[in-house]
Order: C-alpha cells, then sequence, then structure tokens
C-alpha cells in the first residue's frame, strides 16, 4: 500500500553489503511546506521526467505503467495525459501510480503529495480539475526564491478557484490539441508558446473564493500532518450533520437543508449514508457551521456557528435578439474595430447576446474584417512565437560554436533544454537559419538527412 516502507527493492549482483538500494528513477525532492503550497504528484513526476531528459509520456511507458501490473489495456495506453493527469486523485488508478513511483524513486512520502488519504472520505466525482490552473504570483515566487516552479496540490482541486497565499484568481492554460506531442511539459512554463507563466497579470479573487480555499489548504495540511487520522478513519459525516442539526437547527433538517442551499432528498441521503457529498459541497457545509472540513469529515464535536452561505455570482443575462436594432449592432461592431481589440467576431456576438448568423447576415463586410484581423493576429503570435523560440535556439548554437565544436542539431537541443528547460521543435528549420546568420555551412551528413525528410 502506498506509504509503507518499500522492503522488496531489487539489488542487482555484487552489491555490498550494509549499502542502501538505489533507486531506478532520480530522487526528485517535492516541494512545499504548507497545504496551500505542497506540489502535487503529477508535478514532481513532470520534474523527474526532465531530470532524465525524457518526455513524461516517454518515462510513463517505458518505466512506470508497465509495473501496474496485468490489465486489458496497454502501458501506453495508461502513460497517455489524461492518465498522468488523475494521479492527485483517490482512485484506483491513483494506487497504481502510487505503487510503481514509490517501487522505482523508493520514496514512501509520494501519497502525501496526492488526495488518496483521503479516499474513504470524499468521492471522486467532481474532484478533479480537467484543466490545468496556476497562479502566477506563486510561479514569481518560485523564480525570486530561485527554487524550481512547480504546481501545487491545491490547484489540482476543482472547488478551490484562488490562490489562499495571494489572493488572486487561479488561470487556466492554454488547451492543446495533442495530447502528446506538446513541445514544453515542465510546471510554470505555458504548454503550447514555452513563455513563463509568471509573467502573466493576476486577477484579484472575492474574499468568498479565498475562503474555500483556505478551507481545503487547511484540509491538505492537517492531511500531511497526520495522514493516518484520515486514511483509517471510517467515514463520520452523517455523525457531523446530525450533530449540526441539533446544534444549530433544533433538530429541524428541513431547515438545515434551507441554510446550505440543497434539497431536503439530498441532505437525507447525506445524513443516512446512502451518499457521500463532494468536495464542494463538503466546503459548503464547513463554511456555512462556521468549523473546518476535518470537523466534517471526522465527525467533531466542535462549536458551530451560523454563517450565510455564499452564492455564486449572478451570470451576465444574456440580451434577447429583438431587443438590439440593427443600428445597435453594426454600432457595436464599428466601435470593436475601431478599439482594435483581440475580440473575435464570435465572442462579438456571444458578449451581445446574439445568434452569430444574424450578425454575419447584417453585416458580412464587417464580420469580414474581423476574421481577417483575427487571421492576421495568430499569424502574428505564431511568429513571434518561433522567433523566441529561434532565439533560445541561436544563443545555444553560438555557445557551443565558439567553444570550438560543431554545434549539431542534438547538442544544440540539449544545451537549450539545460539552460532553459525547453525542448524545442522544428529544430531542423533552427539549424539551417542558424547557418546562415553565423556564416557556416550544415554538414553533409545533416543536409542529406534533412532533405530525405521533407
Amino acid at each position: 500500500m502506498p506509504g509503507e516502507e518499500n522492503g522488496s527493492a531489487c539489488l542487482p549482483g555484487g552489491w555490498p553489503e550494509g549499502y542502501p538500494p538505489r533507486s531506478a528513477l532520480f530522487d526528485v525532492e517535492p516541494e512545499g511546506v504548507c497545504g496551500a503550497s505542497f506540489e502535487s504528484l503529477y508535478s514532481v513526476f513532470r520534474r523527474t521526467s526532465a531530470a532524465h531528459l525524457m518526455r513524461p509520456f516517454t518515462l510513463a511507458n517505458r518505466s512506470v505503467t508497465p509495473l501496474f501490473g496485468p490489465s486489458k489495456n496497454s502501458a501506453s495506453h495508461y502513460a497517455e495525459e489524461w492518465s498522468l493527469s488523475v494521479m492527485n486523485g483517490v482512485g484506483k488508478l491513483t494506487e497504481r501510480w502510487l505503487v510503481a513511483l514509490s517501487q522505482l524513486t523508493l520514496r514512501n512520502d509520494l501519497y502525501l503529495h496526492t488526495l488518496f488519504p483521503l479516499r474513504h472520505l470524499i468521492p471522486y466525482k467532481g474532484l478533479l480539475c480537467r484543466r490545468e490552473r496556476f497562479c502566477p504570483d506563486c510561479f514569481r515566487d518560485d523564480e525570486r526564491t530561485k527554487r524550481p516552479k512547480y504546481h501545487r496540490l491545491l490547484w489540482a482541486i476543482t472547488c478551490v478557484e484562488a490562490c489562499p497565499l495571494h489572493g488572486t484568481l487561479l488561470q487556466e492554460e492554454a488547451k492543446i490539441e495533442s495530447r502528446r506531442n506538446y513541445p514544453y511539459w515542465l510546471p510554470g512554463v505555458a504548454r503550447t508558446t514555452g513563455r513563463s507563466l509568471s509573467e502573466l497579470p493576476s486577477v484579484p479573487a472575492p474574499p468568498v473564493k479565498i475562503r474555500i480555499a483556505k478551507l481545503v489548504a487547511d484540509l491538505l495540511d492537517d492531511v500531511h500532518r497526520n495522514p493516518e487520522a484520515f486514511r483509517d478513519s471510517v467515514c463520520a459525516i452523517p455523525s457531523f450533520l446530525w450533530y449540526a442539526t441539533d446544534f444549530l437547527f433544533d433538530r429541524i433538517p428541513a431547515h438545515f437543508a434551507n441554510h446550505i442551499g440543497v434539497t431536503k432528498s439530498s441532505l437525507h441521503g447525506w445524513m443516512t449514508g446512502k451518499n457521500l457529498p463532494s468536495l464542494p459541497r463538503l466546503s459548503l457545509i464547513a463554511h456555512c457551521c462556521g468549523c473546518t472540513l476535518p470537523d466534517v469529515l471526522l465527525g467533531n464535536k466542535v462549536f458551530l456557528k451560523k454563517i450565510e452561505r455564499y452564492d455564486q455570482a449572478p451570470k451576465t443575462p444574456r440580451r434577447a435578439s429583438e431587443s438590439m436594432t440593427d443600428e445597435e449592432i453594426i454600432q457595436a461592431l464599428d466601435d470593436s474595430i475601431e478599439r482594435d481589440d483581440d475580440e473575435s467576431a464570435f465572442e462579438i456576438a456571444r458578449r451581445l447576446g446574439l445568434n452569430h448568423r444574424r450578425v454575419k447576415k447584417l453585416a458580412p463586410d464587417r464580420w469580414a474584417m474581423l476574421v481577417q484581423r483575427r487571421i492576421r493576429r495568430r499569424t502574428h503570435r505564431r511568429v513571434a512565437n518561433e522567433d523566441y523560440r529561434f532565439s533560445l535556439f541561436y544563443q545555444s548554437f553560438k555557445d557551443i560554436q565558439d567553444r570550438g565544436v560543431y554545434p549539431s542539431r542534438r547538442l544544440v537541443a540539449e544545451d537549450v533544454f539545460k539552460r532553459t528547460g525547453v525542448a524545442l521543435r522544428f529544430t531542423d528549420r533552427f539549424l539551417q537559419r542558424a547557418h546562415v546568420l553565423s556564416g557556416t555551412q550544415l554538414r553533409h551528413r545533416e543536409a542529406v538527412c534533412r532533405t530525405t525528410n521533407v
């Protein structure tokens, strides 16, 4: 089981007696000192793969997933990103990852960087966020203190929408189309462009979201200090709900359900133990009862107080199509064109609450101008991104050339990776461009390889 000492490490023949066994993977020390800063297991694995100069998929496919044991799925199936992203959770797949990585790294504390100790207390549904999120201020702190940038376990939890340390909203990373061949994978680096995520501006978070984030961070802190209390305990949520009903609502569950904003049948299912509330619901209960999440999970009989529940900010009502005249729609399009902002034609129609077909039919010339503006912006960003990547490539190219060594594609790519943590693509095109700028020629073998690969 995860968290137990690994006494079955295999030693090679002739290993000196009395010497501890060596791990199969580099021992990358997890970062973090509190619930708001503990590193997630997925982040540890990504940094481990970087230490081995391998992509996460490659390292998982070659070394980790073959240890999962018999399965109807292949090892490469479990090495896909959907599987890597759930290693922070509470399910059976998380346990497989923990057992395999503990065996390869000879560490017995990796489970503390997941939610696995809470597997008997909270359901998996709605627990982990599907998109990677981050706090730019946390990455700036990492750069300022010169520690490796890493993803916090707190960011992977769905109900956490703010950073409790800086009071800012978490931001989502850009969606990637390829799940395996993305060029960048180190924490703190944009998956599609390779730029540092610490450069992005921060957005202040509402006090309610900061409060919920602190509740979950305190839970992770308690789990890290005393994991046995959560790992070996029986779910005591029903007993806490009965206690809160007696203490705050005169033994009337309907009043309790109304206070936390759920139906009576849902609360009845939780109080009888037929269902388990999700972590967002548990956070709501802890907030409305003025207690902590461990009190709810472990059934602690503490002093409670009524706190008004937090409500989600109301969504901006969509304007009906008939509420805007044709002149107002055309004026809105002209204003966007005059501002020269980055809003697309579809986004303008969505903001106005209109069907995009009506807007396109009403003003086809303005619609075409907005579409072309969007295309030019994307082209400009793509060229700027390639120029940025080439600047990193050319710097390593010149450094190797100044040392009197021929700057082959492999040497330049390795130097860029060691210096920046970025694995460049299109190195053949970059190499030709670098030779043109430096006035040198490609070796015959590399020129032939490039010709045959076109």
